[in-house]
């Protein structure tokens, strides 16, 4: 299953509960339903401490307060300081993880052009348009893609990372 659609599914189902004004482990339970249904495979949800945690199919998902970063999350990847807000990772090893940081968007551009630099990676690529700086770099055979923008007054930073080939 492509990464969009698994993150698409897994979004919508989760807001669909939630919008029921269900209990948690009403809400659990029927947003794994609706996964299951959607992808024809297992599918574990929870819902705890302002988190939502889903796995199907050897992908997973986390959004809310209390994320994590996956256990295999690439070490030679800078991951900025801040609040983790988001991560997912696919079967296929693709992985994206969304932070909230204070620093600005020049500061967390220089800071990921450094660091990236450093794990070895080819920064091949510095986009910036009103605001926002995208970040494109390979290394071997996966590619990384840091997103670094402003929303009301907040500095996110999204990293995306992927096989090649």
């Amino acid at each position: 299953m492509k990464k969009v659609s698994f993150i698409a599914i897994m979004l919508l189902a989760v807001a669909l509960v939630a919008g029921a004004g269900c209990t948690k482990k009403a809400s659990e339970n029927a947003a794994e339903n609706i996964l299951e249904e959607s992808t024809g495979g297992d599918a574990d949800v929870d819902i705890d401490d302002n988190t939502v945690r889903i796995n199907v199919n050897g992908s997973s998902m986390e959004a809310g307060d209390n994320v994590s970063l996956p256990a295999d999350f690439p070490s030679d990847i800078y991951v900025a300081d801040g609040d983790l807000k988001s991560s997912s990772k696919t079967a296929e090893n693709s992985f994206s993880v969304t932070i909230e940081t204070t620093k600005s968007v020049s500061e967390m551009q220089t800071e990921y052009e450094t660091e990236l630099a450093n794990d070895g990676w080819n920064v091949n690529t510095s986009l910036a348009f009103e605001g926002m700086v995208t970040l494109g770099g390979e290394k071997n055979d996966r590619m990384v893609t840091v997103s670094i923008s402003v929303t009301e007054g907040k500095t996110w930073v999204i990293i995306a990372t992927a096989q090649t080939e």
